[in-house]
This record gives structure tokens, sequence and C-alpha cells, in this order.
């Protein structure tokens, strides 16, 4: 057996985690290249299979649903319509809800990686604002752009991959089935956790709400909201079509294709949108495909894929996916785990993937990639989120998701 592709896949999880301590920062997505040419060039995975092994899909997906945000935020629209949110919270428990609240809305819509790279700067402006401590802003929207995206087929790269595999005809209303009601309630949950958890900060901060951030004038591109109804139009099409005409097969990556072409066309800063869309993530994502998957071609006997193999309900899937995320992370542990399983699995198993390997996110800061990018993005404004305070909130939060989300699998 060759275990050379488990070695790089060690090494690339090590540097990845060591990185920011050593003298030479690589980028993440600079670590999982070099993974991904490596075992390329030592022959543990031909080209041809490499190439095979790329989700087009997904990364057709990412680049469209980048550029459509990247279109949003240079327009301000999504800063503008958050900002109006805020302003109409009266205290600090309807400020915490509202941000929870709305930024689990737009990831269902728009993918959680696209609102922390946009609610990162928001959420900071609105700690300044209101005397938040900015890491419970930046915990509040972590958490709540997880669970946003749990319910959404096109809320997070992996539930992208997981419909994809699924072959659901109709993914929208199999995810809604399954995980939306649960998700809401769980939103709650962050609530009530964050209330405790920094108890005394609330308490310090209970009578000093500043409400002056009203005075702030933020404009944005009025024709960026078309741009968003054409996005919501679309996808409520998408869904029609795919209900009542079972001949029409439009993919499900397409449905950020129209609203950003759409978007990119009554631009005024075509060039800049261009340049500044997120590639380094698509070279992540499309090195990851290749690494994970020679990682499965050597080692399908392992214990992992094994064990994959026989896990045959929904407490399983979930606790397993949860786990196994917290070290080859979610995306990477959802391509593996429906390479594994291939069709066989039922939609309720399917549907606690989705739920396991996205509220994974919530246990430590390595679990999504979601996180990492709020922690890099707030770190530009010497920002700080540690891993204990993540984490305390994190362990509870995702014991008590776990919880929610296996009772409500067995009412369904």
């Amino acid at each position: 057996m060759d275990y050379f592709p488990l070695i790089i896949v060690s090494i690339v999880l090590i540097a990845t985690a060591l990185r920011s301590n050593s003298l030479f920062r690589a980028e993440i997505w600079m670590i999982m290249a070099l993974g991904a040419v490596i075992v390329i060039a030592v022959g543990s995975i031909s080209f041809s299979d490499a190439i095979k092994s790329i989700n087009f899909d997904v990364i057709v997906f990412l680049f469209f649903m980048f550029l459509l945000s990247e279109i949003l935020e240079q327009s301000g629209f999504l800063y503008v319509m958050e900002y109006r949110f805020f302003n109409n919270a009266k205290s600090i428990d309807a400020l915490l809800l509202t941000a929870i609240f709305s930024m689990a809305m737009l990831s269902y819509i728009f993918m959680n990686d696209t609102i922390a790279i946009i609610g990162t700067p928001l959420m900071l402006f609105i700690s300044k604002k209101s005397g938040i401590p900015a890491k419970i802003m930046l915990l509040c929207l972590a958490f709540s752009i997880t669970l946003g995206s749990v319910p959404s087929p096109i809320g997070n790269p992996q539930n992208l991959i997981i419909a994809s595999s699924a072959g659901f005809r109709e993914p929208f209303s199999v995810f809604a089935k399954y995980l939306l009601v649960p998700s809401i309630i769980n939103l709650f949950a962050v609530f009530f956790v964050l209330k405790i958890i920094f108890k005394s900060d609330f308490e310090r901060i209970g009578n000093m709400y500043n409400q002056k951030a009203k005075s702030v004038e933020l404009k944005s591109d009025n024709k960026s909201k078309y741009i968003v109804l054409v996005l919501i139009l679309f996808i409520i099409v998408w869904v029609l079509l795919r209900i009542l005409f079972k001949d029409i097969n439009i993919p499900l990556y397409f449905i950020p294709v129209i609203p950003s072409l759409y978007g990119l066309l009554i631009s005024k800063k075509k060039t800049d949108i261009i340049k500044k869309i997120d590639y380094k993530t698509l070279i992540f994502f499309i090195s990851m495909f290749i690494l994970m998957k020679s990682l499965y071609l050597k080692h399908q006997p392992d214990i992992l894929f094994e064990s994959v193999k026989y896990i045959k309900n929904v407490p399983s899937t979930m606790a397993f996916s949860i786990l196994i995320s917290q070290i080859i992370s979610n995306v990477p542990f959802a391509t593996l785990f429906v390479d594994s399983v291939k069709n066989n699995a039922t939609p309720e198993i399917y549907a606690s993937l989705a739920a396991g390997s996205t509220i994974a996110g919530n246990l430590f800061i390595l679990g999504a990639a979601s996180n990492v990018i709020i922690i890099q993005r707030a770190e530009r404004d010497n920002v700080s989120l540690s891993f204990i305070d993540f984490a305390k909130c994190g362990i509870i939060l995702t014991l008590i998701n776990y919880v929610i989300y296996y009772l409500f699998f067995l009412l369904v």
C-alpha cells in the first residue's frame, strides 16, 4: 500500500495548523497546492485521475458565487442592507438576534464563505458602535453563517458536493425537509449560549447601548438590489422547473451564473471585480480535490474508508462527520464520504452528513474554512479571536446542535 499520500496530507494539515508560528507564513492555498503538486509528481495519482478528481460543479459554482459577492461588496448593497437591519435594534438582545438571523439568512443564499468575507468588517463596525466586544460579534458571525448554511444545498461547498452526488431531483426541498426547522432552533441556541458564556460582558454593556451609529451615512449602488432580486428569482424558477418539468435538468451549480453575469454587465467596475475574485480559494479547492482523491485511491482498505462504508444511521453519520471534519476539515471529509458511499445512502444519511459536516465548523476554529476566513479578515484590523474563546462556546453549542438535529430526524 502506498502511504505517501497519507504522509503528504498529514504534512499539509500540520503546516496549516502551525503556519502562523513559522518564520515563513505560507498561505493555506499555497500549502494545499504544493501537496497536490507533490502527489502528482511522484505518481501517487496520475494526471488524468487528478483532472477527473476535480469537482467542476463546485468550482464553477464557487467562481460565479465569488464573482457575485465581489460585485455586491463593491456596490455596498449588503453593507447598507445589514446596517439598516441593525439600526432597527432597540436593545443589545435585539441587535444580537438581528445579527444572528440576518447573517444566517444571507449565508443560506450567498454561501457561508462569502458572508464570512463580507460580514467580518461589518461585525467589527457594529462592535465599535454598540460596545459589544469584537470577539462576541465574530463568534456570532461564525456560528450564524455555519448554521444558516446547513439547510441550503448552495449554503456551503460541502452541501453542494453532497447535493450533486446524491442525485436529488430537487435538493432545496430535501434539505429544507430535514434541516430547516432544527437550524432555526439552533440559531436561537447561538443567542443563549453567547449570552450565558459572556454574561458579565452583556451585563456591563446592557445599559450602555450606543445607537449613535444611526448618524453614519452609508451608500450603495441602487442597481445592485436588482442583482439580488435576479438571484432569488432564479432560485425560485430553478426549483419550480425541477418540480414541474422532469425533462428539464438545469444543474445546481448554474444558479449563480445568470445573476453574476447580469451584475457584471451593469457594473462600472468590471476590471476591478474580475481582478479581485478569490482565485486563491479556487486553487485551494482544486488542490484539495486532487489530494483527497490520491488518499482515497491508495487507502481504500484503510479503517477510515471502511468505517464510512459501514455507517448506516443518522446519529453515527453526524457524530463521525463532526469528529473527522476536525482532522481533515469538512469539505475534504464530505468529498471522501460521498466517494465511499456513492448513491447507496438514503436521503436521511445525506442530510445528516450535511448537518454533521457543517456544524463541525462550530466545534473548533479549524473545523470550517469560513472560520479561518473570519479570523484572517479580523486580524487585518488587529482584532484576534482565540482558540479558547471559540472552543468554550463551540463545544457546548455543537453538542446542542447535534441533539436538536438528531431529535428532529426522529420526528421526520
